[in-house]
């Protein structure tokens, strides 16, 4: 594959990106795409093919949580003969929009700083050793994008870690899937619902850090109909004419009702500018009780 990237600072005004990539089949419609060439050509030439497939093609995204949660399984009691050991993280900080790199030699440290400074997790390179014979079974990198850069190591290991990737992927497209379509602005019964922890939506400066996360999203546009007592916002994909109501009746819960022709791709990007610019939540199926906004008001 050859790729020319044309750019005024540029000798010539352009320089090529090229590479060989691999596509497997790893289940049904389920593929993985892997190339020995640098990270030049991944970045700019594999992903961002990648991305042009869209929306024929949706990248598995991960949050902080499912991350750290792929990791820790390897700890868990009944594979306590391994241990993880974080190299780098790559922080991304919401209030000053920029990333941190941290050095850590602990996955609970991790969870400690994204959880109580604001951050998201980006990136952490690690390596994960068998405790019995010390052995590196896998050294590289996971990102929250849903890439994998393998250095070293067991590639029965690489397959497995490709596989748990792989899960929470599915869990979200299998709710996305079989939430109920909107064309009428209203809630319906089967929503996709997005649950934090802690309270999100408290104050009205909260509704415009949703408002400002939506915003930044690229070639879209949003409607505020409702501010208050209860948030209802319209988002529009401008890439692929997906369309989504979202609403907010309580302060721990984003719900959000695709219409009839929106596609996951579009979701999984407007979730991904949640997240990053907003805040972090669980993705969840969920069936509203018969009530009408005239309830929430009250």
């Amino acid at each position: 594959m050859r790729r020319r990237i044309k750019r005024s600072d540029l000798e010539d005004g352009y320089r090529d990106v090229e590479g060989i990539f691999f596509v497997k089949n790893l289940e049904e419609e389920q593929y993985i795409a892997v190339t020995l060439d640098d990270r030049d050509f991944f970045k700019l030439g594999l992903m961002k093919l990648l991305d042009n497939l869209s929306p024929n093609y949706t990248r598995p995204l991960l949050n902080s949580n499912e991350i750290l949660k792929l990791l820790f399984s390897y700890t868990e009691d009944n594979k306590e003969n391994y241990k993880v050991t974080p190299k780098k993280t790559i922080f991304y900080n919401r209030k000053e929009k920029s990333d941190i790199s941290h050095t850590s030699d602990s996955l609970d440290e991790i969870v400690y700083k994204y959880k109580n400074e604001n951050l998201y997790v980006n990136k952490i390179r690690f390596t994960l050793t068998s405790k019995k014979e010390e052995k590196i079974r896998f050294s590289g990198s996971i990102e929250r994008n849903g890439s994998l850069e393998f250095k070293e190591g067991d590639i029965s290991y690489l397959v497995d870690i490709v596989n748990s990737v792989f899960e929470p992927a599915e869990r979200k497209s299998s709710v996305f899937n079989s939430s109920d379509r909107n064309n009428f602005k209203r809630l319906t019964r089967k929503s996709i619902k997005v649950e934090y922890e802690n309270p999100v939506l408290t104050e009205t400066e909260d509704n415009e850090r949703l408002f400002k996360a939506l915003e930044n999203i690229p070639r879209s546009d949003f409607l505020v109909f409702h501010h208050n007592p209860y948030l209802h916002v319209s988002f529009f994909d401008y890439a692929d004419g997906s369309k989504f109501d979202i609403f907010g009746l309580d302060d721990k819960t984003i719900s959000v009702v695709p219409y009839e022709k929106s596609t996951e791709t579009s979701f999984n990007n407007m979730l991904e500018g949640i997240q990053k610019e907003f805040g972090e939540g669980a993705v969840e199926g969920f069936m509203f009780q018969d009530y009408s906004l005239e309830d929430i008001k009250a």
